[in-house]
């Protein structure tokens, strides 16, 4: 089961030439590289704000509304779109 975590702009984060805090970032930095190597981090932005959690489904969680015909073709076309961003 994967998450998103969407953190949510403040007026600070939004005023123009703001910086982060170094040290928060540093912190942060640290603990995101210990998800990464757990492989539970999937993407990340963070900091003083808002933050909302969603649920991420894969297509195979589908199976049992959908066909495999339309499963394989929706992993067709999130392939496509990933290689099309990394252009």
């Amino acid at each position: 089961m994967r998450f998103m975590v969407i953190v949510k702009a403040t007026a600070e984060s939004e005023k123009e030439g703001a910086l982060p805090d170094p040290q928060v970032m540093a912190d942060m930095g640290k603990y995101n590289e210990e998800l990464i190597k757990a492989g539970i981090l999937l993407a990340l932005d963070a900091g003083d704000s808002e933050v909302e959690i969603r649920q991420v489904f894969e297509m195979e969680e589908f199976a049992p509304i959908l066909s495999d015909e339309v499963i394989q073709h929706k992993k067709r076309l999130r392939a496509q779109l990933v290689g099309q961003a990394k252009k």
